[in-house]
């Protein structure tokens, strides 16, 4: 549970009360799959009446999922069984990779066989405007995720590339907290450029951090900067960290908008 929605909630403490208010209609019949990683899940694990079934990539747990050395496990029943490697997951990311482990996890308390486990793991493939490489131009690599409406989504995101980010932050606030995304940012971005309302807030904040930006009204404008100053071997990552609705009606629509840009510059290249 990271911050969100902060605009509707006002505090991180009613956010959170708010998703615990779900677990209390639980009965003993039912199954709570919680992150064992997150300690806000774990202070959830005695609200509700239901069975209990953990995930993790730091350990194993007793029953649930997990992820322990190279590789996926799921136990249940007192059995630990393998479901596949790291490296055969089709995902970019830590933040996926959880993602797959939560869903072993649900899996394991469904009954479903490992078989089809790791054949529903390994066929899978990317949903659009999340993390979704949508061109290549001059050797570098565009890619979207606009589904990053907030400081944390957008984290992930940056930290699921080695190469260096040419990062595209815009869109509106939810009044969130961005010292994290700051810290991340300085770490793996070479160029921050900002679009939208966003630009107004982060602007003072990157300009006193030295991080080198840019700042452009517009999002078509933002990707032509981006075009401009990628260098082969980099990532321009669209992970906007704001919601789309100072520009667009929702975030595939924003995404989509990237997606066309990229290939009409693409086609001209």
């Amino acid at each position: 549970i990271t911050p969100n929605h902060l605009d509707r909630h006002g505090t991180m403490e009613a956010y959170v009360e708010a998703k615990r208010g779900i677990l209390r209609w639980q009965g003993a019949g039912d199954w709570l799959v919680l992150n064992a990683d997150d300690d806000q899940c774990v202070r959830l694990a005695d609200t509700s009446a239901s069975r209990l079934a953990w995930f993790s990539l730091r350990g194993a747990v007793a029953n649930g999922a997990y992820r322990e050395g190279s590789a996926i496990f799921v136990a249940r029943q007192g059995e630990q069984e393998r479901v596949c490697e790291r490296r055969e997951v089709p995902l970019l990311g830590e933040h996926n990779l959880a993602n797959v482990v939560a869903a072993v996890a649900v899996a394991g308390v469904l009954g479903i066989p490992v078989a089809q486990m790791r054949q529903a793991v390994l066929s899978f493939r990317p949903l659009p405007h999340r993390l979704e490489k949508v061109g290549t131009i001059a050797g570098a690599d565009y890619y979207n995720d606009s589904i990053a409406t907030s400081p944390e989504r957008a984290i992930a995101g940056m930290r699921a590339f080695e190469s260096p980010v040419l990062l595209l932050t815009g869109g509106r606030d939810k009044h969130l907290p961005w010292d994290s995304w700051m810290a991340e940012a300085r770490r793996r971005a070479r160029l921050v450029i900002l679009f939208g309302e966003l630009g107004a807030l982060l602007e003072p904040r990157l300009a006193a951090s030295g991080l080198p930006y840019e700042r452009h009204s517009t999002l078509e404008q933002a990707v032509q900067a981006a075009y401009r100053e990628a260098r082969p071997g980099e990532v321009v990552l669209f992970s906007p960290g704001g919601t789309s609705f100072d520009a667009f009606r929702d975030f595939e629509e924003r995404g989509e908008c990237f997606r066309a840009l990229v290939t009409r510059l693409e086609r001209s290249a």
